[in-house]
């Protein structure tokens, strides 16, 4: 048992890893081009989150502007904005995204329009409601690395969507379970060749799901016994640079 928590530990740094790359990405690209969109203090307006309803809308600005009280002694950065601009009572976009949970910044994306969406996804050449699919699943996966709570052999409780077949047909060369793990580290693979190619992650990754230190059941992950000669996996095998 004591080799399986110190695999699972490994493996929660790991895809913390990416899940704080993808992160940063993802809230540069929605900050920029929302606010190239709308402005600033664009999310002040209801109008420019047209996806989001009323009540939902009220709850956005109430946790808003509770944490931005809070990050006014936390954060240096916010800080100084309001020293400087003192006649503000609100942080520009792209520093409000920084203060904000990821939950929140997920709802916030939920709330634009399609057109934004499409072209923030387009960053990750993906459709958007696949992205929202992977960023809903993947804030769960990371609020279960915050509390530390057990990834290997985990059943997701909230499945992600996969590329389909027509358009992306490495996606289905192997089974990929989407009630696994394995089906969320294969996403993060993705998104991680996307924004951070040189890394190295996906080696670190690979040798801590091949080591014999740990003896775990890869298939309990959702790991197909073929998932070597998937294109997706397969450069892995080939190179490690």
């Amino acid at each position: 048992m004591e080799k399986i928590y110190i695999f699972d530990r490994q493996l929660r740094i790991i895809t913390l890893d990416a899940i704080e790359r993808f992160e940063i990405s993802f809230k540069t690209n929605l900050a920029y081009y929302f606010a190239h969109e709308y402005g600033a203090f664009g999310y002040l307006s209801k109008d420019n989150l047209p996806k989001m309803d009323a009540l939902n809308y009220k709850k956005f600005l109430s946790k808003v502007s509770t944490e931005t009280r809070r990050s006014k002694n936390k954060e240096m950065f916010v800080e100084h904005f309001f020293e400087k601009y003192n006649e503000h009572q609100n942080l520009p976009v792209w520093m409000l995204i920084e203060i904000i949970s990821f939950g929140s910044v997920l709802n916030f994306y939920k709330g634009i329009e399609p057109t934004l969406k499409r072209k923030i996804a387009d960053r990750y050449k993906i459709p958007y409601k696949v992205l929202t699919s992977w960023l809903t699943a993947i804030n769960g996966v990371r609020n279960f690395c915050a509390h530390h709570s057990r990834l290997w052999n985990r059943t997701l409780s909230y499945k992600p969507v996969l590329l389909r077949i027509n358009k992306h047909p490495e996606w289905h060369e192997v089974y990929i379970d989407n009630s696994r793990f394995f089906s969320i580290l294969t996403i993060l693979k993705y998104l991680m060749k996307c924004i951070a190619p040189q890394s190295g992650w996906e080696f670190r990754l690979k040798d801590l799901l091949l080591s014999e230190k740990y003896d775990v059941p890869l298939y309990q992950m959702g790991v197909p016994d073929d998932w070597r000669e998937s294109k997706l996996w397969k450069d892995i095998f080939i190179s490690n640079n």
